[in-house]
C-alpha cells in the first residue's frame, strides 16, 4: 500500500464520495496539512469530520455528538482563517474540532466576538451557542474591552 492510500480515505457524505485524510494516524501529517478545497469546502469539511461516524460527545458543552459539533468546528476554522489569512487545512479543522468536543471556553468567545464578521448579516449567535455560553462570552468581552 502506498503512503497516499494509507493516509487518505474515501467517505460518503450526502450521497457523494469525498477523499479526505484518514484520522487517527500519526504518520499522516502531510495529508492533514492539505488545504480543504474551497470550491466544495462545506462538504469536504463535513465528510472529514464525520468519517468515523456520528460519535458521542459525553458532557459536551457545544453538542451531544459529531453532527452537533461539526458546524461549530467549521465556523471556528473560518474564524481562524479570517484572522490569519491562511487557507483552511484538515489539520486546522481537526484542531478546531478538538476545541469544540473538549468544551473550550475560547470557542464560545470566538464565535460570540467574530462569528458575524465571518458569516455576515445572516449570522445569529443563538444558532451556535446556548444562553449561558452567550452570557459568559459577553462577560469575558466586557471584562477585556468594556461594554459595546
Amino acid at each position: 500500500m502506498t503512503d497516499w492510500l494509507k493516509n487518505w480515505t474515501e467517505v460518503e457524505y450526502e450521497g457523494k464520495t469525498y477523499t479526505v485524510p484518514a484520522t487517527g494516524r500519526d504518520e499522516n501529517l502531510n495529508a492533514m496539512l492539505t488545504l480543504i478545497p474551497e470550491d466544495d469546502f462545506d462538504n469536504h469539511a463535513w465528510a472529514f469530520l464525520m468519517q468515523d461516524g456520528n460519535l458521542g460527545v459525553p458532557g459536551g458543552r457545544y453538542g451531544r455528538d459529531t453532527r452537533d459539533c461539526a458546524p461549530i468546528a467549521i465556523l471556528m476554522a473560518e474564524i481562524m482563517q479570517y484572522h490569519n489569512g491562511e487557507p483552511i487545512t484538515y489539520y486546522q479543522l481537526d484542531s478546531d474540532m478538538g476545541l469544540v468536543v473538549n468544551s473550550s471556553d475560547d470557542v464560545a468567545y470566538m464565535i460570540y466576538e467574530y462569528g458575524g464578521l465571518v458569516k455576515g448579516d445572516d449570522f445569529k449567535v443563538e444558532d451556535y451557542l446556548d444562553e449561558s455560553d452567550i452570557a459568559e462570552a459577553k462577560a469575558r468581552f466586557e471584562a477585556e474591552w468594556g461594554e459595546r
